[in-house]
């Protein structure tokens, strides 16, 4: 017997953002969905930044040198380009 295959429309919990049903018992393909949401959501990343605390200045001096890197690398792409 041929195992029915469940839709992502199956399994969607309408005004519960980050909640999956598990249709027919396959917890495997409800599991991964959930991770889906999780992930593209951005709790994860949130809960592992607030890990630990990180002086202001730190965060500061990071966006000043993402700034620069970013900055020299248009500056780079334009003279390639040119």
């Amino acid at each position: 017997m041929k195992k029915q295959r469940t839709r992502r429309e199956e399994m969607i919990v309408v005004g519960k953002p980050n909640a999956v049903k598990v249709v027919n018992g396959d917890i495997n393909s409800a599991l991964k969905l959930w991770k889906k949401y999780v992930k593209d959501s951005g709790k994860v990343d949130i809960l592992k930044s607030k890990k630990e605390y990180v002086k202001p200045s730190v965060v500061n001096r990071k966006k000043q040198t993402d700034a620069e890197y970013s900055q020299w690398l248009e500056t780079r792409r334009y003279a390639r380009d040119n």
